[in-house]
């Protein structure tokens, strides 16, 4: 372990040498840092004389762990007298060049295949003096979910509205420490503070105004400590008026990328979308890495999300670097369902993304991916990027007390992403139906409730299973028809029905309603699937071995002998047919998969 910067206190002259967090480097060919920063050498290894931070996992077993009492927004409520800490910036050292970035295999003790977001890990910390450990980290995660539930709040955050030290004292955290020397506590606050921060804002890009920017204040007495922060805004973002303005124009844009990308169903298509837009509608700025003070005298957006996503179409905002290509990737994913996170590089210089497939995380890298004017590759896309060359992973803010995810190369759309299908899998076996899920999927008969969940205990609708049979027919013209008053024109399912019932395949649950968003029955499914396929002839009888045959209504006999015969439709393990039950989304892909 190297050695962490300690220094909670910081002077007045250093605040002007703040820098943002990732300078960038441009691409493969560019390693140069002029105008840089080095986020390295703050947290590292989390201990100061008293006492040492590590996680639960790493305690030796029967380790008694005290809980200590935790008051949220507090201000400061403790009775007895307290030490006031003059709130200050924690500032990142700055760094001329980019050291040597060597290859190096991913370190298992770095990685997790269970990842799901920095801030998720953060109640997993501990803190050990010589005879006691304290479960601080759910202080950590309590401080970490109140800022992050405001600066999501947009336009009515308290963060994106003031950062005066008595607004943002409404979020503070309160945890009883005694037991620790209370000399200890600065350096105590600081750690839990900061690593508290880079959580917050390495998973929520909507704090476009405080990227890499927060001050760390507290108090604490002889047996408690209260910390917060205060979102420093950067050029471009000083006033609430320009905050608000930029937000609402963020929110309109992302809105705008996250329709346009409804068009492609599949989550391998929606992120390719994202990918492209972004370096087609962006060029790299070199002059706010070539400046030493650029983010405090001209804009701090190049490394924020409105970068990316504003200077297009917006004069006044700047184009991005990388943290501003990897933060507005990052929030176009997660506003269209994916888990998505940042990476920053050892040496504080690169940014990039990764992101949850499936049951897979892969890395992308839209800055060394958007090449000159015009052009644009995939040689980022979907790859086990971290530690390839140049992205050499920070191991010092974060290992080993939050981990990183584990990478997989995704080679095409076919990889299933939706995460309900990869999460119902046993340790030993896939979940049973993925076989089933994965047939329709690429057949484009069935994709998923949104591109990352198939919803695979979910009840199927009328309407929706009259779009399955419909995209299995090639989905062909229809003439509207006002048949039935739930179906109106210009819906998603508005051709379907309308084929459905002009081809006798269905028809309404009354003469004047189709019964869009009613439960499809397992028996109404067998018996639209049976029309669809040509009312083929069977004879009775197949269903009499069920306990529950009786309970099939006579309309749907044909039907349910028939998917009884041809193995489309099973009994539950307690030999019931239960035709009148929910058909999920799971059980529709098994019998599709069956005759389509």
């Amino acid at each position: 372990m190297k050695k962490k910067l300690t220094a909670f206190l910081l002077t007045a002259a250093m605040l002007c040498s703040l820098m943002p967090m990732a300078a960038a480097t441009s691409g493969p060919d560019d390693d140069t840092a002029a105008g840089g920063s080095d986020i390295t050498a703050l947290l590292n290894e989390v201990s100061g004389e008293g006492y040492t931070f590590t996680t639960r996992d790493q305690l030796p077993e029967g380790t008694e762990i005290i809980e200590p009492e935790i008051t949220i927004g507090t201000g400061n409520k403790m009775s007895e007298p307290t030490q006031e800490i003059e709130p200050t910036e924690r500032i990142k050292t700055y760094s001329a060049e980019l050291p040597e970035q060597t290859e190096r295999a991913e370190k298992a003790e770095y990685t997790t295949t269970k990842f799901s977001s920095y801030g998720a890990q953060l109640s997993n910390l501990v803190v050990q003096t010589s005879s006691k450990t304290y479960a601080v980290g759910k202080a950590m995660k309590k401080l970490y979910d109140a800022y992050r539930a405001d600066v999501r709040k947009g336009a009515n955050s308290q963060c994106l509205k003031d950062n005066s030290d008595s607004n943002m004292k409404r979020f503070a955290v309160t945890i009883n420490l005694s037991g620790i020397n209370s000399s200890n506590y600065e350096d105590l606050m600081g750690d839990m503070e900061w690593l508290t921060y880079l959580s917050l804002d390495y998973d929520t890009p909507e704090m476009f105004y405080s990227n890499g920017y927060m001050g760390i204040s507290g108090t604490y007495s002889k047996t408690s400590v209260t910390i917060y922060f205060r979102p420093m805004y950067s050029a471009g973002f000083t006033t609430k008026s320009d905050r608000t303005t930029l937000n609402t124009q963020m929110e309109n844009k992302v809105k705008e990328l996250v329709n346009a990308a409804a068009d492609y169903p599949r989550a391998y298509d929606k992120m390719q979308f994202f990918h492209d837009w972004l370096c087609q509608n962006n060029s790299y700025n070199h002059d706010a890495v070539s400046s030493d003070n650029y983010s405090t005298s001209v804009s701090g957006a190049p490394w924020s999300c409105v970068g990316a996503l504003l200077s297009s179409s917006n004069s006044s905002v700047k184009g991005p670097v990388c943290e501003g290509y990897s933060r507005a990737f990052q929030l176009l994913c997660q506003r269209a369902g994916i888990t998505a996170t940042v990476v920053t590089s050892g040496s504080g210089n690169h940014m990039w993304n990764n992101l949850r497939y499936g049951k897979y995380w892969t890395g992308v890298d839209v800055t060394w991916d958007d090449g000159s004017e015009n052009s644009y590759n995939y040689d980022y896309f979907f790859q086990r990027v971290n530690n390839m060359s140049g992205h050499v992973m920070d191991d010092q803010n974060f290992v080993d007390w939050l981990e990183y995810p584990e990478l997989s190369v995704v080679s095409d759309w076919k990889i299933l992403p939706f995460y309900d299908v990869a999460d119902a899998a046993s340790s030993s076996s896939e979940f049973w139906g993925k076989p089933y899920i994965q047939y329709v999927y690429e057949q484009n008969y069935m994709s998923g409730l949104t591109c990352v969940n198939f919803g695979i205990n979910t009840s199927l609708t009328r309407a929706q299973f009259a779009q399955i049979l419909y995209s299995i027919a090639g989905k062909p013209e229809v003439t509207y028809i006002n048949h039935f008053s739930d179906v109106p024109a210009g819906q998603w399912y508005t051709n379907a029905v309308v084929w459905a019932d002009s081809n006798d395949i269905a028809h309404g649950v009354s003469d004047t309603r189709f019964g869009v968003n009613d439960a499809i029955t397992r028996e109404q499914l067998a018996l639209m699937l049976y029309k669809y396929m040509g009312a083929p002839y069977v004879e009775e009888g197949y269903i009499d071995s069920f306990a529950d045959a009786d309970e099939v209504s006579d309309w749907a006999l044909t039907a349910m002998n028939w998917a009884v015969r041809d193995g489309v439709m099973n009994g539950t393990n307690k030999n019931e047919l239960q035709p009148t039950g929910k058909a999920t989304r799971t059980a529709t892909a098994v019998m599709i998969s069956k005759v389509a």
